[in-house]
């Protein structure tokens, strides 16, 4: 967490495997747990990268996650399709419109 009080970013971009030496560590469970313990980091989105390929998977997940300002986003995209979702969800990501 010191990195993000150092850095203040404008969003959070991990892999869902975060270090394969541990691979108990993931980055779902990453990002709850930042939500949980630390609230005062909820107005930072969190993407996080996938291979799933099935893009019905990846909706469902996008759909059941948005509302925490977590979203998926898979890594077979082309990169100009990465950079447009990245964009997206800076843009409507705001602390002002969660429920």
């Amino acid at each position: 967490m010191k990195d993000i009080d150092e850095y203040k970013p404008d969003i959070i971009i991990q892999d869902v495997k975060m270090d394969k030496e541990r691979p108990s560590v993931d980055g779902e469970a990453f990002a709850y747990k930042l939500r949980k313990e630390h609230p005062e980091y909820n107005h930072i989105p969190i993407v996080i990268l996938t291979n799933v390929i099935e893009a019905g998977c990846v909706n469902k997940l996008t759909e059941k996650n948005e509302s925490e300002g977590i979203f998926y986003l898979t890594k077979l995209q082309e990169s100009t399709g990465r950079i447009a979702f990245i964009a997206n969800v800076l843009f409507r990501w705001r602390p002002n419109k969660r429920a």
